[in-house]
């Protein structure tokens, strides 16, 4: 896989962002809180940008830009996303426990493959704004 192509930029931060959520997810999956993922979610926007930084060709200044506003806002939202869900980590949040009560006993397996959807689109959107040129 070229790593300066978009298919390629997008393939590599996909690997990176779902070997860190498959760890999340078995985390959640054991704690019974899918609140967590929303955290780590959010911390990949920082790891996104990076590996887009490194890789991507453009223009040096911009990409250095634009990937330090994702790193900040990324790593803003994760740290406020941690402080309000690690204080209730033995309590699901509302949204995930009614989400998980529709899905059933096929729950786990649906939120796994939501992850899933959500990484993509983020690595998609992220790598148009930092491999332009």
């Amino acid at each position: 896989m070229d790593n300066t192509t978009l298919p390629g930029l997008i393939g590599y931060s996909l690997i990176a962002c779902c070997v860190i959520m498959a760890l999340v997810w078995l985390w959640s999956y054991k704690i019974k809180n899918a609140g967590v993922v929303d955290i780590f979610w959010s911390y990949n926007f920082p790891v996104i940008a990076i590996i887009l930084y490194l890789f991507a060709p453009g223009f040096e200044p911009r990409k250095l830009l634009i990937c330090s506003m994702v790193v900040v806002a990324g790593l803003r939202l994760g740290t406020h996303l941690a402080l309000r869900v690690l204080k209730h980590l033995h309590e699901e949040e509302p949204r995930y426990a009614h989400i998980r009560k529709e899905w059933g006993k096929n729950a786990e397996r649906k939120m796994f493959g939501f992850s899933r959807c959500r990484l993509y689109l983020m690595c998609c959107w992220l790598s148009r704004f930092l491999s332009s040129p």
